[in-house]
């Protein structure tokens, strides 16, 4: 049965481990036809997409900052998602919607997946995420990243969409385990 948008804002959440077989070439296809499909201001459609599969460019983009990239060395796919300045003003905004496209899509077909964010971080001695993952992959001047979706099977899961895999409601405030998969745990955190 296919989830209902509602149910992907539920049930969505940013994974990091992943299962180690690969993605079903099928399932890259329709992550890209996703994105591909994101709106964008004006029609102008600024996003550019690098996938990444290769196990070096997977490790070597894992360290363009001091941390939260550090699934992308699991990941079966990093999307590196791009913006380009000369297209659109609002290259930012529409390639942050284009990357959100993915996540959803990416739970849609029972994946795995992780925002990993370039734009304005980067390391300890203050070199770029942006340069770091500028030079893995020779992007020209004019392509600038915004951010990498980590993508691989759930850990978690045992396939994909197995409807046996529970999500647990939240039942105290705990910041590292709040979630918004069960609205009504969540209204009666709000409510004390």
């Amino acid at each position: 049965m296919t989830k209902s948008f509602v149910d992907l804002l539920r049930s969505r959440r940013s994974i990091r481990k992943y299962a180690t077989e690969p993605l079903d070439p099928e399932m890259v296809v329709q992550l890209m036809e996703a994105a591909l499909l994101a709106p964008s201001s004006k029609g102008k459609r600024p996003c550019e997409f690098i996938l990444v599969d290769d196990k070096q460019k997977l490790a070597a983009l894992s360290e363009c900052k001091n941390f939260g990239a550090a699934m992308l060395r699991e990941a079966s796919l990093g999307i590196v998602v791009c913006g380009r300045m000369d297209v659109s003003d609002v290259w930012i905004e529409d390639t942050s919607v284009a990357a959100t496209t993915l996540l959803y899509q990416a739970e849609a077909l029972g994946l795995g997946a992780c925002w990993v964010q370039v734009r304005e971080r980067g390391l300890d001695d203050e070199t770029p995420a942006a340069l770091v993952v500028r030079s893995v992959l020779g992007l020209p001047a004019e392509v600038e990243p915004l951010a990498i979706i980590s993508v691989g099977m759930d850990y978690l899961k045992k396939t994909v969409n197995d409807p046996s895999v529970e999500i647990t409601a939240v039942d105290s405030f705990e910041p590292s385990r709040v979630s918004r998969t069960d609205c009504e745990a969540w209204e009666n955190l709000s409510a004390t």
